[in-house]
């Protein structure tokens, strides 16, 4: 007979407990949550921006420390995108002519080429001579 009693006390005070539960936990209202989201979003804005501003920056800088063999490159005087490309091919710093004056005219970089002396590494990729030959 005890025990029941124990028993009926113990599930009521187990029941009584989760309703008190239910009831006093706070409720998300729509409003509370559209905070949230536009603080989020702003701090994503942000985020963007700075992951843009370190590409940029990452991009414009060339890490010569992953590059072997300095040499240097002679760019003459109205020299055209072709003959360039040709030029680096035969000084065996990039493979494929074709290739690279295709990136050069999909970048529209083919009239921007700078004339001078440059340095070039071995296993540089496009990008990286292009914006040296460039003067970037």
């Amino acid at each position: 007979m005890i025990r029941q009693v124990l028993r009926t006390v113990g599930i009521g005070c187990l029941l009584a407990g989760g309703i008190l539960y239910i009831v006093n936990t706070p409720q998300e209202t729509d409003a509370s949550l559209e905070k949230e989201l536009t603080a989020i979003q702003k701090e994503l804005a942000v985020v963007k921006k700075e992951l843009a501003i370190s590409q940029t920056v990452s991009s414009k800088t060339t890490n010569t420390k992953k590059f072997t063999n300095a040499r240097e490159f002679i760019v003459a005087p109205g020299t055209v995108s072709t003959d360039l490309s040709k030029q680096l091919e035969q000084e065996k710093f990039i493979e494929g002519a074709e290739k690279f004056d295709a990136y050069m005219e999909e970048n529209n970089y083919t009239d921007k080429m700078k004339s001078g002396t440059f340095t070039l590494y071995d296993g540089m990729r496009f990008p990286d001579i292009a914006r040296v030959l460039l003067g970037l």
